[in-house]
């Protein structure tokens, strides 16, 4: 009797914020009603740029050192999103100046926050344009996805790197060992000490190690984000202490407090488990095995 009351109670909060969402949706303008418009950042301008999107700290950390090498900040693709709603971005690149984006892969493609980033995103002068992924165990064929989006758009980059980092999809990866995950980070320092003498140097080409064939990446990409969704998240109720940071920081907005648990209130979002990993008390898993296999966020050797 108790568990079935539990159960009927999770499933009353879960339609409070349905209808929460619903009401907000109705109260809240449609993108359609907005007057669509042509953004451009004016603190962006003229300047050399590193944008990145990261959840657990690796491509942040890949793109911080890149922007010392290129003297500028590196800036987050979610603030950038939000700053422009859903108007075009344009940004200009001059001949002495670069641009790079630094983003990890996600089931062998881009994450679907970059896609949206690089379908409104045209690039425009005579400038270095490079590309940096962070992976764990294989690149698949990002560089190639980025550069078809791009050349969509009317530019191109003219390099493509990566870094390996420990993989942060703990539903496959274990990072419960600590000397093994830092054996890692002490070899990707090396790899973005090369990575930085590049782009420094301006080097051009695909750099980019441990692809596979198109093929098999298209499919996986495809299978990844349709096969794996917010479903599949718990919450352990004795462990969460209803601090708010999961749902303040999903990148997707997919998460919402109701009765102090948060609450996937969409079927898909990033997949970038940022909610996990940040988790203060290790409250939020994926699955079966994100629990035995830790939590990471990257932190400075």
């Amino acid at each position: 009797m108790i568990i079935l009351f539990s159960t009927r109670l999770r499933a009353h909060g879960a339609l409070l914020c349905n209808v929460r969402k619903q009401r907000k949706r109705t109260l809240t303008p449609t993108n359609t009603q907005k007057k669509r418009i042509f953004a451009r950042f004016s603190t962006l301008q003229h300047n050399d740029m590193i944008l990145y999107f990261s959840a657990a700290g690796n491509s942040r950390h890949v793109a911080q050192r890149l922007a010392e090498v290129v003297h500028t900040s590196a800036i987050s693709i979610e603030s950038v999103l939000k700053e422009n709603a859903d108007a075009e971005i344009s940004l200009t690149c001059n001949a002495d100046e670069a641009f790079g984006l630094v983003v990890p892969t996600y089931f062998w493609g881009l994450p679907r926050m970059v896609e949206r980033l690089l379908q409104r995103l045209s690039v425009e002068g005579d400038g270095y344009r490079f590309f940096v992924t962070t992976y764990g165990t294989t690149t698949g064929q990002i560089g190639t996805f980025a550069h078809r989006i791009a050349r969509k758009r009317g530019w191109a980059f003219d390099a493509f790197f990566s870094v390996r980092m420990p993989d942060v999809w703990t539903p496959m990866f274990d990072l419960s060992n600590k000397k093994k995950v830092s054996r890692r980070l002490e070899k990707a320092e090396r790899e973005l000490d090369t990575v930085a003498k590049a782009v420094r140097a301006r080097q051009t080409g695909n750099h980019m190690h441990h692809r596979v064939p198109m093929l098999l990446s298209r499919l996986y990409h495809w299978y990844g984000f349709h096969h794996y969704t917010t479903a599949r998240f718990s919450v352990d109720a004795e462990a969460c202490i209803a601090c708010g940071l999961c749902a303040k920081q999903c990148p997707a907005q997919s998460i919402e407090m109701c009765d102090g648990l948060p609450q996937w209130t969409q079927p898909h979002c990033e997949l970038c488990l940022g909610c996990l990993h940040r988790c203060p008390k290790f409250a939020i898993q994926y699955g079966k095995n994100t629990r035995k296999h830790g939590q990471y966020l990257y932190a400075k050797q």
